[in-house]
């Protein structure tokens, strides 16, 4: 079952034309070097104070891949009943603020990761692959990385997922309220292999509902 959402009224969509390539990164661009992941995106926000409402960024470039529906540089961006949609790395927030209120957000692997403070209210988080939601970079002085209050995840059938993953030490997400499948696992996050990053990561959950079989974690990693 696919997530539902409202009419959009604009549907931002890029697929490109691979070359060859396995994955959109590798692509040359004009000057024969390999775009990187930052820009594969389907949408790049600039400047501050962005807010959009009822538009659709997708990704198109397909299954497996790690490709962009949209990229924020800008602070105190703003998104209302908007969907972004893709595979691996759907939203990129580089820094500032945002807020994300109402929307659907899809992906399987580090789908919304970056360093930026980011509340998502009331937003479907809906997993297509297994793999990890979040992969925050948040910096070691920043209060605040992803916070998810009154959410809904949702997964594809056999899919199974963790919370997040710490793209940097400090990573830092909560999920409050949030409703949780039987696809999330009992440990609800994973230290990128490597248990440094348990000393300072900080990953927290408050009130969400869950299977019986997965104990909620009240937190892990450092406290400020």
């Amino acid at each position: 079952m696919h997530p539902a959402s409202p009419i959009h009224s604009l549907i931002l969509a890029l697929a490109l034309t691979s070359g060859g390539a396995q994955y959109p990164a590798s692509i040359l661009d004009a000057g024969g070097k390999p775009l990187g992941t930052p820009n594969t995106a389907t949408a790049l926000i600039q400047d501050d104070d962005f807010s959009a409402s009822n538009i659709t960024f997708e990704n198109t470039f397909g299954k497996g891949s790690l490709a962009l529906a949209i990229r924020v540089n800008g602070d105190r961006a703003t998104f209302h009943t908007c969907r972004f949609l893709g595979w691996q790395d759907t939203v990129l927030l580089l820094r500032g603020r945002q807020y994300f209120e109402d929307c659907t957000i899809t992906g399987a692997a580090d789908f919304i990761f970056g360093a930026s403070a980011a509340l998502f209210q009331r937003c479907q988080i809906h997993c297509v692959g297994s793999g990890y939601i979040t992969a925050a970079s948040t910096p070691a002085d920043h209060a605040f990385g992803f916070v998810f209050a009154s959410c809904t995840i949702t997964a594809e059938t056999g899919v199974t997922t963790y919370l997040g993953r710490p793209w940097r030490p400090y990573a830092s997400f909560a999920f409050l309220n949030t409703q949780m499948p039987e696809a999330i696992h009992a440990e609800g996050w994973q230290n990128w292999n490597n248990p440094a990053n348990e000393a300072a990561a900080r990953y927290a959950e408050w009130k969400s509902s869950a299977p019986a079989q997965r104990p909620m974690r009240a937190c892990r990693g450092r406290s400020n």
